[in-house]
């Protein structure tokens, strides 16, 4: 299993909190000796990355998941990825208890646990400004791992295995107005004589998502677009 770069960078965008938002401001460790202008700074090392994301959650009663894919361009080189998780109880093995005080409660005493991650081709995920589509047979996937395991209550066992390929993903996203969220966002932290610099933006929509994951149908759930991911890590010094 591969993780992605998006990964990280979505950690680093996710509004730069993560990335050195909540770290001292600059100036509380003034050095008189040295030019605090950026201006005076020289850039070492860049990188620099931009990326596009669509997710969507559904859940009903016998059914929970999760989908995510993301396209990342770091230096050039763009790469797609995706996970999807989903949690599927046995109807066939609902347990109910009377209890004098909260009442009759019931569960589920079998559940499956599925997990998906691969790497797709860039070009099956498409991102405008209402609309997005993602259209992956996992079949042709790289680096792809399916893992399924049945929890048992009544045997007391969990077991897990690989599946070759569970199938295809299908689903359309479209743009609503009810949510969005936007962020820009530059922080910057100097240590000895070199000086990092993360600056980030990220633009996402609430968005409408029909279609099917590895056969599971979906009609109208929710979901977002995120049209613009990027992040630059910049490492400076002064001359």
């Amino acid at each position: 299993m591969r993780s992605s770069t998006w990964l990280l960078i979505a950690c680093c965008t996710s509004l730069l909190v993560a990335c050195g938002a909540d770290l001292p401001a600059a100036e509380a460790v003034p050095e008189p000796h040295l030019a605090t202008t950026s201006a005076a700074l020289v850039t070492v090392t860049r990188f620099a990355s931009n990326g596009k994301a669509v997710d969507v959650g559904w859940a009903d009663e016998l059914t929970q998941g999760f989908a995510l894919a993301a396209i990342d361009t770091s230096n050039g080189v763009s790469t797609g990825f995706l996970t999807a998780t989903q949690v599927n109880f046995d109807p066939a093995s609902q347990v109910c208890t009377a209890d004098p005080v909260l009442g009759t409660y019931c569960h589920y005493a079998r559940v499956w646990y599925d997990a998906i991650y691969a790497n797709f081709n860039p070009s099956d995920l498409k991102i405008g400004a209402n609309t997005a589509s993602l259209k992956v047979d996992l079949a042709t996937a790289t680096n792809l791992t399916f893992t399924r395991c049945l929890y048992d209550e009544a045997a007391a066992t969990t077991t897990c295995g690989d599946l070759a390929n569970p199938g295809s993903i299908n689903l359309t996203w479209r743009k609503t107005t009810t949510d969005y969220t936007k962020y820009k966002g530059t922080t910057e932290t100097k240590t000895g004589p070199h000086t990092v610099r993360v600056s980030g933006s990220r633009n996402s929509f609430s968005a409408d998502v029909s279609g099917t994951v590895v056969g599971t149908a979906l009609a109208h759930k929710g979901g977002q677009i995120g049209t613009s991911n990027t992040i630059t890590i910049d490492i400076m010094r002064t001359p």
